[in-house]
């Protein structure tokens, strides 16, 4: 389980950095951003972001398309994709310390991982 939690950690160092203020910056890709989500689809084709101060928009080919402000279905899917790619990560994560750690706690952590309720 330690090597989960660390695991964890190294990868919450993956995609945040800190601001001077203390304040989490995400990194998307590598490159740090302010947005609070960023989820790409269809090998690329559509990109849907959600800055800090809470606009919604989507990128046609990285080209801004469309405003997506106030529009919950977009949002809740970007959302929803991004949680369940976070829960594949997670377990991949876990399923390499299968080397490390007994069997059955690998199996186990990465079943509780799956199978947690998307909120």
């Amino acid at each position: 389980m330690t090597e989960t939690i660390e695991l964890t950690q190294n990868r919450i160092k993956e995609l945040f950095d800190y601001r001077e203020d203390g304040a989490l910056i995400r990194r998307i890709n590598g490159v740090k951003t302010n947005n609070l989500l960023s989820v790409t689809v269809c090998g690329g084709k559509y990109t849907v972001i959600q800055n800090r101060n809470g606009a919604l928009r989507a990128l046609r080919y990285g080209e801004e398309w469309r405003d997506c402000l106030g529009d919950g279905l977009v949002l809740g899917l970007a959302q929803e994709v991004a949680e369940l790619r976070q829960k594949i990560e997670e377990a991949k994560n876990c399923l390499v310390c299968a080397a490390i750690a007994p069997a059955i706690e690998v199996v186990e952590n990465t079943l509780e991982i799956l199978n947690k309720e998307t909120e």
